[in-house]
C-alpha cells in the first residue's frame, strides 16, 4: 500500500504537535515572575532597601530620550565603565549587589526587567500603590551602549534643569511633580550627593509626606 497518500492528512497533525511542543517548552522556560516578586519583597523587608531599589530603577530608566530613542532601562550600569561611573549613580552599586543573587536564580530575566520590577515591588512593600508592570526590556550588551553623562537630574540645579531632563523624556510638569514624590522615601548621603539626612520622618514608608513638608 502506498503510505505516501497519508502525508497530506498527517502533515497538519505533525505541525500542530510541533507547535504545541514548542509552546510547552517556552512556557516551561519562562521566568516565574510571581516567585521573583516574592524574592524581591523578602529582600526589601530583610534589608530595608526599598528606597535604593527605587533609585536604581529610576536611574536606569531616567536616561531615556524620546526624540532619539536612546537611553532608558537597559541595565547598562552593570558594567564597570559607562553609566555606572556617572556621578548621579553614586552608591547604586549597593543596590545592584543586593539584587545580583536573585539575578543568578533567574538568568532568563534581563537586568533591565529585574531592576524595573524591583522598583515596583519596593513601592508596594513600603505601602505605596500597586503599579502595573510587564516584562520585555532588552539589556545593553556592553558599557559602550551607555549614554553620555548628564541625562539625570542634578540636585544642585533648579526648575529649568528639571524641565530639561523630564521634557526630554516627553513628560509634562504634572508628571515631574508626581515622580518627584518618590523622595518621600530614603535619605541623602553626603558621600554620594553632598547632602545628608532623610527626606521625611518616615523614610521607609511610601506616602505623600514629601509634598506635605514642601507645602
Amino acid at each position: 500500500q502506498n503510505r505516501g497518500s497519508d502525508l497530506p492528512t498527517i502533515a497538519p497533525m505533525l505541525a500542530q504537535t510541533s507547535i504545541f511542543a514548542l509552546l510547552v517548552a517556552q512556557a516551561l522556560a519562562a521566568p516565574n515572575y510571581a516567585a521573583l516578586r516574592t524574592e524581591i519583597a523578602d529582600l526589601v523587608r530583610a534589608k530595608n532597601c526599598g528606597p535604593i531599589l527605587i533609585r536604581l530603577s529610576w536611574h536606569d530608566a531616567g536616561t531615556f530620550d524620546a526624540k532619539s530613542g536612546t537611553g532608558g532601562p537597559r541595565g547598562a550600569m552593570r558594567f564597570g565603565a559607562g553609566e555606572s561611573t556617572h556621578g548621579a549613580n553614586n552608591g547604586l552599586d549597593i543596590a545592584r549587589a543586593l539584587l545580583e543573587p536573585i539575578k543568578k536564580k533567574y538568568p532568563g530575566v534581563p537586568y533591565a526587567d529585574l531592576w524595573s520590577l524591583a522598583g515596583v515591588v519596593a513601592v508596594e512593600e513600603m505601602g505605596g500603590p500597586k503599579v502595573s508592570w510587564r516584562p520585555g526590556r532588552t539589556d545593553a550588551q556592553s558599557a559602550s551602549d551607555s549614554v553620555e553623562e548628564g541625562r539625570l537630574p542634578d540636585a544642585q540645579l533648579g526648575c529649568p534643569h528639571l524641565r530639561d531632563v523630564f521634557h526630554r523624556m516627553a513628560l509634562n510638569d504634572q508628571e515631574i511633580v508626581a515622580l518627584s514624590g518618590a523622595h518621600t522615601v530614603g535619605a541623602m548621603h553626603a558621600e554620594r550627593s553632598g547632602h545628608e539626612g532623610p527626606w521625611t520622618v518616615r523614610p521607609y514608608h511610601f506616602d505623600n509626606q514629601y509634598f506635605k513638608d514642601l507645602v
